[in-house]
């Protein structure tokens, strides 16, 4: 957990669990993009090709999957 933290901004680097690196890349890269955090710079979060292809996202299913997190924010029984 700790290199998939510490490299999630260079998941190429990473050695010991790519897949969960590039979660995690992924997942700043879509929170980033939806204005969570940074605000406007994350649209010029540097979004890794490879690490989409690990975990099997490809760049046109991004759009749908922050739409479908935006749901679940929406519904607030999700949290009850």
């Amino acid at each position: 957990m700790v290199e998939a933290i510490a490299l999630d901004h260079n998941p190429t680097k990473v050695k010991n669990n790519p897949a969960l690196t590039s979660l995690v890349h992924v997942s700043d890269a879509v929170t980033l993009q939806m204005g969570m955090g940074l605000g406007i710079d994350g649209l010029q979060y540097p979004l890794s090709s490879d690490a989409l292809q690990l975990i099997g996202v490809e760049n046109s299913d991004l759009e749908s999957l922050m739409v479908e997190i935006v749901e679940l924010f929406i519904d607030k029984d999700i949290f009850s």
